[in-house]
């Protein structure tokens, strides 16, 4: 008896695979417009049909109605009827008071547009080696947060994304058991400090960081002010670190700078540093790290500062410029890792 053949299912072929992914690049462009036009609020409120959402957001409906459909193939919210539509889990982070505050970090009237129009001259980065930020706005991101403090929200909100799966972890890091001051260098709104902090009651720090993100960490380590546990210093750390410390924290920091810069930085500390001190850098590693996650920091790095991400071989080469070593690396959440420098 003859049999037919069966086969399973065969991949796309490479240009159909190249296509896809092309077009997958819209889903975020798409994600932020739902984030800029609120409109997971809007249907958790009870405004659910398409008209009414496009009304209130200040839309076109058949313009609106497309984006809804585009979300709700790909599990962000539900049309439960025709031109209805319902939130769904995948939405929830769409929402304003989210924890997370994907939401505020993904409105494109922040920071957000700013650094998708920098990353669109990714050509000119890649032919020159040089950050777009400044080419397309005539200033760093970080000037431009200062001149521009509404940008403030967003950026803040982006940050707090990115530290989320390692600042538990981080806070019990064995570092901090023998320590008496942690020095937080560009600590940025404080969060990290405050939660390193509020883990070791016998632990006193310092914010040291420059422009308007220290107005958030005032907010956010005014408690641990009062107690005389913490103070914020207003400073740029490439002019020293004016504060002592056991621990210098980096956070973060070391992937915004080039290597002549990260030595100079790692120096600085050094000369603030205690007897016995160390450094500890958080970064997500080259070597270590999940590959697409982790070449796609690279890059917008390269974009926004000239900037890398490096592997623990890198990190600790330039460790040792500075006179440090190595002395344990510990792995975090979200595929961070601290690495303790000492001298």
């Amino acid at each position: 008896m003859a049999t037919s053949a069966t086969s399973g299912p065969t991949s796309p072929a490479p240009d159909t695979l190249l296509f896809r992914w092309f077009m997958d690049a819209g889903v975020s462009q798409v994600m932020q417009v739902a984030a800029t036009l609120r409109l997971a609020d809007r249907i958790a409120s009870g405004v659910t049909r398409v008209a009414d959402l496009a009304r209130d957001a200040g839309a076109d409906a058949d313009a609106l109605r497309r984006v809804l459909r585009f979300l709700a193939c790909r599990g962000v919210f539900r049309e439960v009827e025709p031109d209805t539509f319902a939130m769904t889990t995948a939405a929830e982070p769409l929402l304003d008071d989210h924890p997370s505050r994907f939401r505020r970090s993904q409105d494109l009237t922040g920071c957000a547009a700013r650094q998708d129009r920098a990353y669109m001259e990714l050509l000119q980065a890649v032919r020159t080696g040089r950050a777009t930020y400044p080419a397309v706005f005539g200033r760093t991101l970080w000037e431009d947060l200062t001149a521009e403090p509404e940008l403030l929200d967003s950026f803040d909100a982006e940050m707090a994304i990115h530290h989320s799966p390692f600042v538990g972890p981080l806070a019990e890091h064995a570092s901090w058991a023998s320590a008496r001051r942690v020095v937080d260098v560009g600590g940025g709104s404080g969060r990290i400090l405050a939660r390193i902090l509020d883990h070791h009651p016998h632990l006193s720090g310092a914010l040291v960081d420059t422009g308007p993100t220290t107005a958030i960490a005032v907010r956010t380590l005014e408690p641990l002010r009062a107690l005389g546990r913490c103070e914020i210093i207003e400073h740029d750390f490439f002019d020293g670190v004016p504060v002592s410390g056991d621990v210098f924290l980096l956070s973060n920091v070391v992937h915004n700078w080039s290597d002549d810069d990260v030595v100079r930085v790692l120096r600085l500390c050094t000369d603030a540093m205690e007897d016995n001190g160390r450094v500890l850098i958080v970064e997500s590693l080259t070597d270590q790290a999940d590959p697409e996650s982790v070449t796609q920091m690279d890059l917008w790095m390269l974009v926004l500062f000239a900037g890398r991400q490096r592997s623990y071989d890198e990190i600790t080469a330039l460790a040792a410029r500075a006179d440090l070593q190595a002395v344990g690396a510990t792995p975090l959440g979200g595929e961070y890792t601290a690495i303790a420098l000492q001298r």
